[in-house]
């Protein structure tokens, strides 16, 4: 990622006061990495991965109550 983009991102993350909303996007939308969106949110990256572990389990729920509706 280059230098501008990431000062873009953690200008936005500071912004933001849902760390949940910006893990999501760093890890799952940008690729990023658990230490770099550690890094750019300006958390542990055990906090990250438990972050995007709640996500995960979040949209299985979703999907298995779509799954479920039809």
């Amino acid at each position: 990622m280059y230098t501008a983009h990431i000062l873009i991102v953690k200008w936005i993350s500071r912004q933001a006061s849902n760390l949940k909303f910006w893990v999501r996007i760093l890890v799952g939308a940008a690729g990023l990495s658990y230490k770099e969106t550690a890094d750019i949110c300006g958390c542990a990256e055990g906090t990250v991965k438990s972050r995007v572990s709640r996500a995960r389990t979040e949209l299985v729920a979703i999907l298995e109550r779509r799954k479920n509706q039809r």
